[in-house]
């Protein structure tokens, strides 16, 4: 066993992709090692990656948040402002807020978006970052105009990143976002170009696999509502098919609402359902209340349209609603959707 603490955690590291439960649990080890050492900043920097893991690769936000707070909190003190991750561990902890429950965390996240916007003074990738966490912070909390501002700006930032890769990265990321704008905005056109350009930036990319499902998705959407059924059915059962090859991963929101938003165009609640179960599969007891409220409250609704029975759905809902900090707009849809 090795005596070097560095070389554990890098070994750990090394799994997060392909084992990542066991990646946490090693790399856990490693920084209490370094704790016992007494280096703080060999425990931050291993907090962060820590938290990555959990956040993108185990999708564990019950696991993070704690950690998330701590994190962030110690990395503001001043011993720490010479590092890059006094500023990336705000990024983990707006993540975690923002997959937990971003309207009850609304004043946490804006207060951790302006103090990184403060501290940024030295690379171009931290501000990429702190954009797109913009642009994912307005959408969320459905302010949509500001959405689109901040994705504009997202995709004029793109061309000033460095290389070739990080430009076609964040051109990927921003279009994206402009999806999630448009569909919301039921501006079909911009749905389409966005889409369009998302798919071709990121054809071939191992880490946008989830994104170019996405993307063929809003173009079913998209053609669709312009009109164009052939070409509309067609990218439906593209995207369905590279969805079915995805495995181990959460597909983006705006991948679900948009094809169940086709499905629902022509009263196909069947297969809006189908797709609303895998979603909640995807997401239930992994410390998103928000997100599966929401989802459970979407599938009470197909259900209800199919005739269905959702006395047992409705019992399930409400002690994840109960587990938001603003439960008043879910718990008013909910006894709504159960009062006929």
């Amino acid at each position: 066993m090795s005596t070097n603490y560095w070389d554990e955690f890098w070994k750990s590291y090394e799994l997060r992709t392909n084992n990542a439960p066991e990646s946490v649990r090693a790399m856990m080890l490693a920084r209490e090692r370094a704790a016992l050492a007494g280096n703080a900043e060999a425990v931050l920097f291993m907090n962060h990656w820590i938290l990555q893991t959990l956040i993108f690769h185990v999708e564990d936000l019950k696991t993070a948040y704690d950690l998330a707070v701590k994190t962030a909190i110690e990395a503001r003190k001043p011993q720490y402002a010479h590092m890059q991750e006094h500023i990336c561990t705000q990024q983990d902890l707006i993540l975690t807020y923002l997959g937990m429950d971003p309207e009850g965390h609304e004043h946490l996240i804006d207060e951790a978006i302006k103090f990184m916007a403060q501290e940024i003074t030295g690379p171009m990738q931290c501000r990429f970052c702190l954009q797109e966490l913009r642009c994912s912070f307005e959408v969320a909390r459905g302010k949509i105009d500001d959405a689109q501002a901040e994705t504009n700006r997202y995709l004029s930032m793109a061309d000033e990143a460095t290389s070739s890769s990080h430009k076609r990265h964040h051109k990927t990321v921003a279009y994206a976002s402009m999806c999630d704008v448009a569909y919301r905005q039921q501006d079909w056109t911009l749905l389409l170009n966005s889409a369009l350009q998302g798919e071709l930036l990121s054809a071939g990319e191992d880490q946008h696999v989830e994104r170019h499902a996405y993307f063929v998705a809003c173009q079913a959407l998209a053609q669709r509502k312009l009109g164009a059924e052939d070409q509309a059915n067609l990218a439906y059962r593209r995207a369905t098919m590279q969805a079915s090859e995805i495995t181990g991963m959460t597909l983006p929101r705006g991948f679900y609402d948009t094809l169940c938003l086709y499905n629902e165009a022509t009263g196909a609640w069947d297969a809006a359902l189908k797709l609303r179960d895998r979603q909640l599969a995807e997401i239930a007891d992994k410390g998103q209340p928000y997100w599966e409220s929401r989802v459970r409250l979407e599938r009470i609704r197909l259900l209800k349209a199919l005739g269905q029975p959702i006395a047992d759905d409705a019992a399930a809902t409400r002690p994840v609603i109960g587990r938001l900090k603003r439960s008043d707009k879910f718990t008013a849809e909910l006894d709504r959707l159960t009062a006929s």
